[in-house]
This record gives structure tokens, C-alpha cells and sequence, in this order.
């Protein structure tokens, strides 16, 4: 399964990396929650809150669509989806190219393996929610009615 959407995913990381603050070391102490194991920090969620409050997005919003978005990753092995190389390398050619001011900014601010790592996680996410929606998702004729 090839990654769809490429430029929606590429926004979607240029947004993280710039609402992130760019920065990838927190203490220990400003973890908010752990989700298997994950942390997540408030820091982060500050950040995008930062950005987002003038438009009436709550912080428990933005606390419980970072859960989401985790627990979706985390769910790849699962369905068997991985990112190949290939795709990472082709997905940073990508956005190295289209936004070459903001791949800069973030290889100079969280360096090229968080970048990877971020691309990485962007790309599996779009992947297993495809394939959910394609292959685990089954609406029938009757649900469609009585919806």
C-alpha cells in the first residue's frame, strides 16, 4: 500500500514540527500521560494549545487526539503496515523539495532523525487509518439505512 495523500500527510507534519516548538527533549517531570509507555508531554500539548485556544479548541481536545493519534500508530504491527525506507526516503525528498525553508528550520531545530522519525509516524498513521477505513470498516446496506 503505497502512502495517499502525500501532500495532506506533508502538511500535517510541517504543522507538528512548527506547533511542537521544534524541540524533543522534555524532563521526565512534564510528562502528562503515558500511553503504553509513550509519553506524552505537556509542553507539546501547551504548545499546540498555544496555537489553537483562539479558536475554541479545548486543551482535553488536544490531550485525547494525541492519545489517538498514538494508539492508531502503535496499532501498525498489528495490521502488518510499515514504512519502508524507500517511502521515508521518497515522503523527506518530498517535503525537502516542496518546503525547503521549513525542511531546513527543522533539520537545524530537531535534526534529520526526529524529522524521520516524525515523517515515519505521520505516514503509518495515514496508513492504518486507510486501512481501517478500507478493510476493517464494514458498513452494510442495512446500517447505511438506519443512519
Amino acid at each position: 500500500m503505497r502512502i495517499k495523500n502525500k501532500s495532506f500527510i506533508l502538511f500535517i507534519i510541517l504543522l507538528s514540527i512548527l506547533i511542537s516548538g521544534c524541540k524533543t527533549s522534555y524532563s521526565p517531570n512534564d510528562v502528562i500521560a503515558y500511553v503504553n509507555g509513550e509519553p506524552i508531554y505537556n509542553q507539546e500539548i501547551e504548545n499546540v494549545y498555544m496555537q489553537y485556544k483562539e479558536h475554541g479548541v479545548l486543551r482535553e481536545k488536544i490531550i485525547d487526539d494525541t492519545i489517538l493519534e498514538i494508539l492508531v500508530i502503535q496499532q501498525a504491527n498489528g495490521f502488518h503496515i510499515h514504512v519502508s525506507d524507500d517511502e521515508l526516503d521518497h515522503t523527506l525528498s518530498e517535503f525537502k523539495t516542496s518546503y525547503p525553508y521549513y525542511y531546513q528550520e527543522a533539520v537545524k531545530q530537531i535534526g534529520i532523525d526526529a524529522l524521520r522519525k516524525n515523517l515515519k509516524d505521520r505516514a503509518l498513521f495515514s496508513k492504518v487509518k486507510d486501512y481501517v477505513l478500507e478493510n476493517e470498516l464494514l458498513i452494510d446496506d442495512v446500517t447505511v439505512q438506519e443512519f
